[in-house]
């Protein structure tokens, strides 16, 4: 779900949710490394890439994986 007053309940327990949402949506030339190291200690990490991936999120870091990463992926999984 996208609307932001029905997250999914994995989201109760994501390390974001007290970060500022800007980092996790860099702006052109921006690192992502910040995002990336808060994905990495995250236990819903892979639920919330399954949920990127799902709903066709198109812009920031979920799970991980910048949305190139995700497009490179899908890819794969799709060949």
């Amino acid at each position: 779900m996208n609307d932001v007053f029905n997250k999914p309940a994995w989201h109760a327990h994501a390390a974001c949710s007290a970060a500022n949402p800007s980092l996790f949506f860099p702006a052109h030339g921006e690192s992502m490394e910040d995002a990336k190291a808060v994905c990495q200690a995250c236990p819903v990490r892979s639920e919330c890439l399954r949920y990127a991936i799902a709903n066709g999120e198109r812009y920031g870091i979920w799970g991980g994986q910048s949305a190139f990463e995700r497009r490179r992926n899908r890819r794969g999984i799709a060949a």
